[in-house]
């Protein structure tokens, strides 16, 4: 039944294609896709991360303004309030987990391309992502 889910979602599409391990990454996806409904907020993003099995926060940033900015902040334009800095963990390692691994599944897994890949996707034009690994 997954491969029909599969198909009529449209996956594996381009920010899965090689990262997508075993039938609980696939399982994963199908449901991330079915709950995505969409958003421009923080929370929204930092949701999607989580259904594909990463952990991250975001970082916004104001311009810089005259009476407003403090000695030591950032020295931003006028194009950074369209600027988000994601940051992850260095490398997501996924481990394979008794219940929901499948016999075939890889033991551990590691990468963030998917997280960008998916990320980068959903964003509209005129938000710029920054990816920070800590």
């Amino acid at each position: 039944m997954l491969p029909e889910w599969e198909a009529t979602l449209g996956l594996p599409d381009d920010c899965s294609i090689g990262e997508i391990d075993g039938v609980s990454d696939r399982q994963r996806m199908v449901v991330a896709k079915l709950i995505s409904t969409g958003g421009l907020n923080r929370d929204y993003y930092i949701h999607i991360a989580a259904t594909l099995g990463y952990i991250i926060t975001i970082t916004q940033f104001r311009p810089s303004m005259c009476g407003m900015s403090a000695c030591g902040d950032a020295l931003n334009g006028d194009e950074w309030p369209f600027v988000w800095r994601i940051n992850a963990p260095e490398t997501t390692i996924k481990y394979a987990r008794s219940g929901a691994s499948y016999c075939g599944d890889p033991l551990a897994s590691w990468g963030n391309k998917q997280l960008e890949c998916a990320l980068t996707k959903i964003a509209p034009s005129h938000l710029h992502l920054i990816f920070s690994y800590v």
